[in-house]
């Protein structure tokens, strides 16, 4: 499974498009001004904007980098298709029809339906993600420079704390895309790159072409979607008992509660943002006793209770399996800050309410 996909990309695009920078004193005015706009315009660029292109994302992980190439063609918010370049087990088409996200497994043999990542809900709190971006980051303007021969605007988002990742945007002044997406990691060393090396923005649709083509014995699965659960919800839902973090790194809230059902199998997840950086908990019931489960270090039996730690990136996954419960915490957030949400996961049971600091879900940030 790949750590870093093409559609996290994509979200940050989405929300670095909600920022709209209050003006402060007349000396920053002029630039701040310069980022609203510049941010405003990414806001509206793959919703607005036809082109295709090939865009690399390399993992600079030690000791093997990881690096992996997407056919990209974007219609607005009508159609988009992501295609992995790759003829491996893991070649993947994303076919999202404004309707539902279809992703397909050729070489698997699979087909699995979705909801749409174009009017996704997770993209529908801009003033609560204005709030924490500008709560959590210094947003600077780097200079001018130029990509793919068009004028590009360099902006960093500096974290105001050390358990994240800095993040550089190279974004397109006419269009808003961006054309590359740097990360650096705790040691200030670059972890990530993403980059189009082609792009083309004198594109028509072509439907023939834009079509996804599945043979007819392609395997069909269907994952059922539940978007802003209450957490009482989500524990009827599961029921089992289920865990929160008593640990959120400072300046993240819980934006959704999410249900996904595969058939009778459930899965809940608790989404985290600071407004750029996120980081998620997953946790499904766990059935089988001493199971085996595949991990990046071979098969491991589950007796009592087995963690393991595997990073990418910026991406950073623990997984934790129990007799009762497997649990996944991932995220753009260090391995130090990564441990110790995993470790501060405290069980609630049905008849309880949490007391920690979980923040409001639907609540609107202050003026």
């Amino acid at each position: 499974m790949k750590l870093i996909k093409l559609s996290i990309v994509i979200y940050l695009i989405f929300v670095l498009g909600t920022f709209r920078l209050a003006s402060g004193n007349n000396k920053n005015k002029s630039e701040e001004n310069n980022i609203s706009q510049i941010l405003i315009k990414m806001q509206q660029a793959n919703s607005l904007i036809k082109y295709q292109g090939i865009m690399t994302t390399i993992l600079i992980n030690s000791p093997f980098s990881e690096v992996c190439r997407y056919k990209i063609e974007n219609y607005g918010n009508i159609l988009r298709k992501e295609e992995l370049l790759t003829n491996g087990i893991e070649k993947e088409i994303d076919y999202d029809d404004g309707k539902n996200l279809w992703r397909f497994f050729p070489n698997k043999n699979s087909l699995i339906k979705e909801t749409t990542k174009i009017n996704h809900p997770l993209n529908s709190k801009s003033k609560e993600i204005l709030y924490l971006v500008k709560k959590n980051y210094n947003i600077k303007m780097l200079g001018k420079y130029e990509a793919n021969k068009r004028i590009c605007y360099k902006v960093a988002f500096i974290p105001k704390t050390n358990d994240r990742p800095q993040q550089i945007y190279w974004i397109d002044s006419e269009t808003g895309i961006p054309f590359k997406i740097e990360k650096y990691g705790s040691d200030n060393d670059l972890v990530s790159l993403s980059f189009f090396s082609a792009i083309d923005f004198q594109v028509t649709a072509n439907k023939e072409n834009l079509d996804l083509q599945v043979p007819p014995q392609t395997e069909f699965i269907e994952v059922k979607e539940k978007f802003n659960l209450t957490l009482t919800e989500a524990k009827n839902q599961m029921g089992k008992e289920i865990s929160f973090p008593i640990y959120i790194p400072l300046g993240f809230n819980l934006n959704n509660i999410i249900l996904r059902s595969l058939g009778s199998e459930k899965t809940i997840q608790f989404f985290y943002t600071d407004g750029l950086s996120s980081f998620s908990i997953f946790q499904k019931p766990l059935n089988q006793i001493n199971a085996t489960f595949n991990t990046p270090y071979g098969k491991m039996m589950v007796k009592e209770k087995t963690a393991v730690l595997s990073s990418s990136g910026t991406m950073n996954i623990i997984s934790i399996h129990s007799n009762q419960m497997t649990t996944t915490v991932m995220g753009d957030i260090f391995k130090d800050a990564i441990l110790k949400v995993s470790d501060s996961l405290t069980s609630i049971q049905q008849e309880q309410e949490p007391s920690i600091p979980l923040h409001s879900i639907n609540s609107s940030p202050p003026n």
